[in-house]
């Protein structure tokens, strides 16, 4: 039985956006697919185990017969699990574009495209030499919180070049820098630093990939769970669930 937290990932003001309840209504089909992978995998791990005590109870077959049938018990169950996550894969990708254009910044002209990538640019030359000083990732973290701040603090749209330079160059630059780890903990940030220059579509996408982020991890942990117990590896009595603290119980 699952216990979600909340019936939508979005809060209650940014659902109140008409504008945002008719973008959420494209995206949830996807959401709502990735939401309901743990109940398959419960429904599935179930019958599988009743297959399973069937084999192990059936007095008309030998040792070798039962060791053939749990062996195509659990190439079944493996073959359901790949399918299962191939459809929960699609979903990602679908969502994930989804997200990606909601954020997408408006059509500018060339002008103004190219004053922007100039802006950015140079903003980032900025950013650069203060990190290029830095040697471990507590430095990091700091100062990268101390540039966001200071951005998000400047009137209007200034802050908007600095935020986007760390958004197209942080992770490659911390990848080059042995701290790719700390790349998704600070993007996770800027997303938070960033939100209050977007309009409700771009911030209910930054929200909703968050949720997402934190969903697909715990589904893969499902998924590996789901795998051991198809292969004799202990039974598990809950999958995590897509949202926190939701939990699928046997």
């Amino acid at each position: 039985m699952s216990t979600p937290l909340q019936k939508t990932p979005l809060g209650e003001q940014l659902m109140n956006d008409p504008g945002v309840t008719a973008w959420f209504r494209s995206v949830q089909p996807f959401v709502d697919k990735l939401a309901g992978i743990p109940d398959s995998l419960q429904q599935l791990l179930q019958a599988h185990f009743e297959k399973r005590l069937e084999i192990e109870v059936n007095g008309n077959l030998s040792k070798q017969g039962q060791n053939e049938q749990r062996a195509e018990l659990a190439r079944v169950m493996l073959q359901s699990i790949d399918t299962i996550q191939a459809d929960a894969e699609k979903a990602v990708q679908a969502l994930d574009a989804k997200i990606d254009a909601a954020l997408q910044p408006a059509q500018l002209g060339t002008q103004d495209a190219l004053l922007r990538e100039m802006q950015i640019t140079r903003a980032w030359m900025r950013i650069k030499s203060q990190l290029d000083t830095l040697t471990d990732a507590g430095q990091m973290a700091r100062k990268f919180e101390q540039i966001a701040g200071d951005a998000a603090r400047l009137p209007g749209a200034d802050g908007k070049p600095v935020l986007a330079a760390l958004r197209e160059e942080l992770p490659s630059y911390l990848e080059a820098r042995q701290m790719r780890g700390l790349a998704q903990e600070l993007i996770n940030r800027l997303n938070q630093v960033e939100a209050p220059f977007l309009p409700p579509i771009g911030r209910a996408a930054l929200q909703l990939n968050m949720v997402c982020e934190g969903g697909w991890a715990r589904l893969m942990g499902a998924f590996q769970m789901a795998r051991n117990a198809a292969q004799g590896s202990g039974r598990p009595s809950v999958l995590p669930g897509f949202y926190i603290p939701e939990r699928m119980k046997f």
